[in-house]
């Protein structure tokens, strides 16, 4: 729910402060977006409402910070890495948590450990590469195919039970991103003879 509403965030930052120009097909998604959030937030009782809405907004503020830095990808990622290694030093110091590994872990996990670090630094690098080169509405809306792939796995690897109020509203997101894809063909050109012929018009018929 959380990935569900951080891209809103980006959307709206980005064509109310940044100027990004929204088409009605973009409109319409957006709108059919919410209204199937929205029905899901309302039908989805037993979820914790502060936990969903701290992720929508720190991530969709963290796609908006990407866009607006000057910083290229490899050092944006640095800067990110080195505040956060200061606050995790903060927060061990100041509590009981430890980062100590259990004597007895299988080495097949240590290795799983480690690779979750390249599984973690490669999206965020390609995510940081995205946002020097795409407008921020665009890349609010690319947002969504994370809550997708993570019901994805929820369901194939983990066997998740879904409820059919979840898999409905995310068909009707789905749906709405599939217009979105299919933009393109809703901006036909017009014919040539049109072309021609008004701008024979325009110029006095010379």
């Amino acid at each position: 729910m959380g990935y569900l509403i951080a891209p809103f965030v980006a959307i709206t930052v980005g064509a109310v402060a940044l100027g990004d120009r929204m088409s009605w097909v973009r409109t319409c998604a957006l709108a059919i977006i919410v209204a199937a959030v929205v029905v899901m937030v309302q039908r989805s009782g037993e979820l914790h409402h502060w936990v969903y809405l701290v992720i929508g907004a720190t991530w969709g503020a963290y796609a908006c910070l990407k866009k607006l830095t000057t910083l290229d990808a490899f050092s944006g990622l640095l800067c990110e890495t080195v505040v956060l290694s200061a606050l995790l030093a903060v927060a061990l110091a100041t509590s009981v948590t430890s980062l100590r590994l259990p004597a007895a872990l299988p080495t097949t996990v240590l290795l799983a450990l480690a690779v979750c670090g390249a599984v973690s630094v490669l999206p965020l690098w390609l995510f940081s590469l995205a946002a020097a080169r795409l407008r921020l509405s665009v890349m609010g809306f690319f947002q969504f195919v994370l809550p997708t792939t993570q019901l994805f796995v929820a369901l194939v690897f983990y066997r998740q039970p879904v409820s059919f109020n979840t898999l409905l509203c995310f068909c009707v997101i789905w749906f709405a991103l599939g217009l979105l894809v299919a933009e393109p063909l809703f901006h036909r050109r017009r014919p040539a003879g049109h072309t021609d012929a008004a701008a024979c018009e325009a110029s006095g018929g010379r």
